[in-house]
């Protein structure tokens, strides 16, 4: 992911980050960035894969063993002393808020080459993507004339980010819901996908959409 980002970033093959280096041999890393540049690869706009990227960026984890390792191992060095943030830039594109990260992994990989400690990026990261998820989150509220936030989707059980976005979008007025029966990942999805079989099959045997309510 570390090398998808900047690939995409400089149209080109990137050089390997300095905290890397001995990790990714270089043959592989030029792999991966031909790779990231052809039809085979498919985009993700997963934030936890964006976390992976700046892990392994400040050096914090470059190999998972299972899934959101290295996001998981990122948040956990975060200094919550560390009161600065990384831009992230909020775009509208037709309509649809899109969070651009190419800024903040620009940061990160520079950061990391200049010998910032991780736990310093890792708070930077976090407090850049709580500033501009509240931002979105703001601007998708007030075009639809709403005042209620739900908080969902695998990345937030990330605590620091639940946390402090959640604290952000409340002293701002909006009221913010979070799972709490079920969780935000894929078990939440796994969990829909059978309530609406269950309801699709209801309407097979009885022929009456009350039946599956």
């Amino acid at each position: 992911m570390a090398c998808a980002w900047l690939t995409d970033m400089l149209g080109a093959e990137p050089p390997l980050p300095s905290r890397l280096r001995g990790v990714i041999d270089e043959p592989r890393w030029s792999r991966m960035s031909a790779l990231s540049r052809s039809h085979m690869s498919p985009l993700t706009t997963s934030v936890g894969r964006l976390l992976d990227a700046c892990a392994a960026l400040c050096g914090v984890r470059s190999h998972v063993t299972y899934e959101g390792q290295a996001a998981i191992e990122l948040e956990a060095i975060a200094d919550s002393t560390n009161t600065d943030s990384y831009s992230l830039n909020v775009i509208d594109e037709d309509g649809v808020l899109l969070l651009d990260p190419r800024e903040m992994i620009a940061s990160v990989a520079r950061d990391a080459d200049t010998g910032c400690d991780a736990s310093s990026i890792s708070a930077r990261v976090h407090r850049g993507l709580v500033y501009a998820a509240a931002l979105a989150a703001h601007i998708a509220a007030d075009r639809a004339n709403l005042r209620t936030v739900v908080l969902s989707g695998g990345v937030f059980q990330n605590v620091l980010l639940l946390e402090a976005l959640s604290a952000v979008l409340a002293r701002s007025g909006l009221r913010v819901l979070v799972p709490r029966h079920l969780p935000p990942n894929d078990g939440g999805l796994a969990y829909g996908q059978a309530a609406i079989a269950a309801w699709q099959r209801s309407l097979d045997v009885s022929g009456d959409p009350r039946a599956g309510c």
